[in-house]
């Protein structure tokens, strides 16, 4: 889900992977 890692599709999602 994550294939651009960051600001892929839910901004929450890329914080949380930061």
């Amino acid at each position: 889900m994550y294939a651009k890692g960051k600001g892929s599709a839910v901004p929450s999602d890329s914080q949380a992977r930061e």
